[in-house]
């Protein structure tokens, strides 16, 4: 991989040509089946790197984080568990031999980090596994600045408008052993006036730039960061309701990093304003999709592997069909 890389940089950059150091040989796969299209792809690391790795990547994902997953309504979700701890001591031996000529000084770089955060402290307020769920879109007013220019006054003047936008209703949670600093934060957001409190939940309300409502909770060594006040009020009182199917729950549980996305759920939540031809072209691509998955289990043997899987629609005949249609439809949203 160092050789292919290196052969891509101009000659006056190569010797900055060394990010690929340590790893190996990769190789990718495609099968196309009845009723799935899969690529599986893996790339070898060397013995110093893939021990390190292997200590980065023993970590779970907090089993309580499945229970805030409604897998009825969801368009898609990302999930990654890593060791913080693990990561920050690792951080020099990652460092070395990569940056060439700036190699001795990015070890140093590397060491000085080691040495000057407590890597246990720093791992107890983020613990290295994190989940976003995206639930759903949604069309909200937005303030923005326009500038208009005075012929009179020779000036441009800050005008505010608003514009109704398509954004995303998401949840966001994280683990956290020690969130201290994150309610120190939250406070100081208070006393400088950018953040709301309310019962225990924070909020940042929407602005110029911030587009949505942000609202922060913090329960059972969980930070959750939400657009939706009522689902952060629902998982403070207890009454929120999942429903996680098993097949998602297999997803989050048994890998490292995990992406999931609905193409169908997606299309039936643009909003009905999002009209005008590429909208419906890009709803078209969407109902006519599968399930799409991408997981990756960390380290095995030597190598880093990541799976991508794609459903066949029922209507097709089999996974080449899908792929030669789905291409066409691509190529129909230009």
């Amino acid at each position: 991989m160092q050789s292919i890389y290196s052969s891509f940089l101009p000659y006056t950059l190569m010797k900055y040509g060394y990010l690929m150091r340590g790893y190996g040989s990769f190789n990718a796969r495609l099968y196309l089946g009845k009723d799935k299209m899969r690529l599986t792809s893996e790339i070898g690391l060397d013995p110093q790197k893939a021990a390190s790795y292997g200590k980065i990547c023993d970590q779970q994902l907090n089993k309580k984080f499945l229970k805030y997953v409604n897998s009825d309504s969801l368009i898609g979700f990302m999930s990654i568990a890593f060791n913080t701890e693990a990561y920050m001591n690792e951080l020099p031996s990652l460092f070395t031999g990569m940056y060439g000529k700036f190699d001795e000084e990015m070890s140093i770089f590397g060491e000085f980090l080691s040495i000057a955060l407590d890597e246990k402290a720093v791992a107890k307020v983020v613990k290295g596994d994190a989940l976003f769920l995206l639930s759903g879109l949604s069309e909200k007013q937005v303030s923005y600045s326009s500038y208009n220019y005075d012929p009179e006054t020779f000036e441009y003047r800050d005008t505010i408008k608003t514009k109704t936008e398509t954004l995303p209703d998401f949840l966001y949670m994280f683990s956290s052993d020690d969130p201290r600093i994150i309610e120190r934060l939250l406070q100081y957001g208070i006393k400088k006036e950018k953040i709301l409190q309310d019962n225990g939940v924070y909020s940042l309300e929407q602005s110029r730039k911030m587009p949505f409502n942000l609202h922060f909770l913090i329960k059972d060594g969980i930070v959750f960061i939400g657009t939706s006040i009522k689902d952060i009020r629902q998982i403070q009182s207890g009454s929120f309701k999942g429903n996680i199917s098993k097949e998602q729950k297999a997803l989050l549980s048994k890998n490292n990093f995990s992406l999931f996305f609905n193409p169908k759920t997606m299309s039936a939540s643009i909003p009905a304003g999002e009209l005008g031809d590429g909208a419906e072209k890009m709803r078209k691509l969407l109902d006519g999709a599968g399930n799409l998955y991408m997981t990756s289990t960390g380290i095995k043997d030597g190598y880093v592997g990541v799976d991508m899987v794609a459903d066949v629609p029922k209507e097709k005949e089999n996974a080449l069909q899908y792929f030669l249609d789905l291409i066409e439809e691509m190529g129909k949203l230009k």
